[in-house]
């Protein structure tokens, strides 16, 4: 499956219940400083049917069908949490569009958005913690959107993310690279077991998160390294080869 959507706009998602759908409003709302609401997500594959469920507190709220997906109609070898935003730049410079509460993560609780007891399901059906080992962070534009591990009690695996987008700091950058220059100096990214902890390190090194607005570095069971980069020039995302 190579499209992205988070609506009901693309097919695929088969809705089931009528008391939630993706793209809907969702109430009550955290306040910023005051009450704190959370929203309670599962994702999970039904065994007999192949099919990947979404849950919202409790409710089924629909499906993805496996027929759908090339590599999830096994098994999913990678779990992510955090947000995302588009970034068309239709006015000339970054979207001002926020990310969770539009405050950078170091406010911490009650001011940044969080997302707590992180866990995943494991092939046997059961729900394991993930170790803050085995969580790498990510970010591609810091001064713009940003993600801090949170160290709350009785919180699990946490973290606090968001920002607020288009600022003094955060600006739309040109690209300087073009799309096949940059995917090249991202192969020179560390391989196998030493990638997930040097990723994020060699990406900044090469100075690509000033000409790339997010990569997205993804390697298979096998061992076959893939890797996405959205171009501020052509809005969407797909891959580069050399």
């Amino acid at each position: 499956m190579g499209v992205h959507s988070y609506n009901l706009e693309c097919p695929g998602f088969v809705q089931t219940n009528n008391k939630l759908s993706l793209g809907g409003k969702i109430e009550p709302i955290s306040q910023y400083g005051g009450d704190q609401f959370e929203l309670s997500i599962y994702i999970y594959k039904d065994k007999q049917s192949g099919n990947w469920w979404l849950r919202i507190h409790e409710i089924d709220v629909g499906y993805w069908p496996g027929s759908i997906f090339n590599k999830l109609s096994d098994r999913a070898d990678t779990v992510s949490w955090g947000g995302e935003i588009v970034n068309s730049g239709s006015q000339g410079h970054h979207t001002s569009t926020e990310m969770g509460s539009g405050h950078f993560p170091s406010e911490g609780y009650r001011k940044a958005s969080y997302v707590r007891n992180l866990r995943y399901v494991d092939e046997s059906g059961a729900i394991n913690d993930a170790s803050p080992d085995n969580v790498v962070r990510l970010v591609s534009r810091p001064e713009c959107y940003d993600l801090q591990m949170g160290d709350l009690t009785n919180y699990g695996t946490h973290f606090f993310y968001g920002g607020p987008g288009f600022s003094d700091k955060c600006k739309r950058v040109k690209l300087k690279l073009n799309s096949l220059e940059a995917f090249c100096l991202l192969k020179q990214v560390s391989s196998p077991m030493d990638r997930s902890n040097k990723v994020a390190n060699r990406l900044s090194e090469l100075a690509l998160t000033d000409y790339l607005d997010a990569v997205y570095y993804m390697v298979s069971p096998s061992g076959t390294e893939h890797i996405l980069a959205v171009d501020v020039n052509k809005d969407g995302l797909g891959p580069i080869d050399c």
